[in-house]
């Protein structure tokens, strides 16, 4: 029988001694929490909401999750990141939110975003389908690794 060693850790035994990156080995979980509550007139299709923060070397991790308490019929939202050159990374699209409930903010890969541009990057959601009712909210758990 024989034993394998997954790159990461295979490359930590390595001289001079390798600095495995976040996304590899020994990254730390960051959580941020973003509640918003949908203002009087509502949100309109196209509308966004910025949740948090984050910097280079950073990245988001398929572990987030949001809820919501139901924010109109038809209402959905799409989470993105904006780079700090003004590029938009679409995440994930057409989350339905007209009921309430969770979804995970998973993007469907092992790393959904890596930050590798200098600057301040966005995590935001952007209203689609319909009009968002005002009142109703959402809370946003995005989770990031961080070395």
């Amino acid at each position: 029988m024989a034993n394998y060693v997954a790159d990461p850790l295979a490359q930590t035994g390595q001289t001079p001694p390798y600095q495995a990156p976040a996304s590899q080995y020994f990254g730390k979980l960051r959580v941020y929490r973003g509640r918003f509550t949908i203002p009087s007139g509502g949100l309109a299709v196209g509308d966004t909401i910025e949740i948090c923060k984050f910097h280079k070397g950073m990245i988001l991790a398929p572990l987030g999750r949001m809820y919501s308490n139901g924010l109109g019929s038809g209402v959905t939202v799409t989470y993105e990141v904006v780079e700090p050159d003004g590029n938009v990374v679409n995440i994930k699209s057409g989350v339905n939110v007209a009921a309430a409930g969770y979804d995970d903010i998973d993007g469907g890969s092992s790393v959904m975003y890596e930050a590798t541009k200098e600057g301040e990057h966005t995590f935001r959601l952007k209203i689609g389908g319909a009009s968002a009712t005002a009142g109703k909210y959402v809370d946003v758990w995005p989770v990031f690794v961080q070395d």
